[in-house]
């Protein structure tokens, strides 16, 4: 499963099988930004899918729509 939640406590999220792919990571992204009024701000681990050459070209090219913030305590541990 993946999921976020907003600033205002609404959960998304997504069941699937296997481990997290590029591609299912990409699939969940666009089903974030589907009917947003605003620009998501995802906040996201260190994770090898989340920094993958296809999800840095898909984010940059909605990058009016979304962002991703890679946070350093979770990609060290702490």
């Amino acid at each position: 499963m993946i999921s976020s939640v907003t600033n205002l406590g609404t959960l998304r999220f997504m069941i699937y099988n296997g481990a997290l792919s590029t591609k299912i990571f990409l699939d969940f992204l666009r089903r974030l930004i589907q009917g947003a009024d605003r620009k998501l701000f995802v906040i996201v681990d260190n994770l090898h899918v989340h920094r993958a050459k296809a999800v840095m070209a898909w984010i940059a090219e909605k990058a009016d729509k979304i962002a991703l913030f890679f946070s350093a305590a979770l990609c060290t541990g702490v």
